[in-house]
């Protein structure tokens, strides 16, 4: 059954509300994601990125899950 057939799955019915973010509703569940995009000045760099991601959980406005937090690139990782 695909997702349109599924009552279940949908969109928030106004995405400009979540301009930038990916948001899913299935069921009582609810999946937010967004991308966040850091450039580095040097060979090698920590970035605290915690400020950014809370940022993100604030305006998802969910207040109980869990956040992933990943790197797509096998030259950068998360501590």
């Amino acid at each position: 059954m695909g997702n349109a057939a599924n009552p279940a799955f949908r969109l928030l019915d106004d995405p400009e509300d979540h301009a930038g973010a990916r948001v899913r509703r299935i069921g009582g569940l609810t999946i937010w994601a967004e991308t966040l995009a850091f450039r580095t000045t040097a060979a090698r760099e920590f970035i605290d990125v915690t400020e950014e991601v809370g940022a993100v959980v604030r305006r998802s406005k969910v207040s109980q899950g869990w956040v992933s937090v990943f790197s797509k690139h096998t030259t950068a990782a998360v501590v």
